[in-house]
């Protein structure tokens, strides 16, 4: 299943890094590459929840455990 998140993230995040010219990898920091701000990362995580039926709690998590593809994934892969 992890490659079916790691596709799904990079078909909606490959077109805002083409637009600003910032090469797409697993362990891009969105924040700290200006691939996103906060509230579009916020929306990338909603667009997740939503297209895979399921809620992330980030209650005991860290900002580093959703600010890459690589870091979103293994989030997602969690019981």
């Amino acid at each position: 299943m992890s490659n079916l998140y790691k596709d799904f993230l990079i078909s909606e995040l490959e077109p805002i890094a083409l637009q600003k010219g910032i090469a797409l990898s697993g362990d891009l920091d969105f924040i700290a590459s200006g691939l996103l701000d906060s509230l579009a990362l916020l929306e990338v995580i909603e667009t997740l929840e939503r297209h895979f039926k399921t809620e992330l709690d980030f209650s005991q998590m860290a900002p580093s455990d959703f600010t890459s593809i690589d870091s979103l994934v293994n989030l997602l892969q969690k019981p």
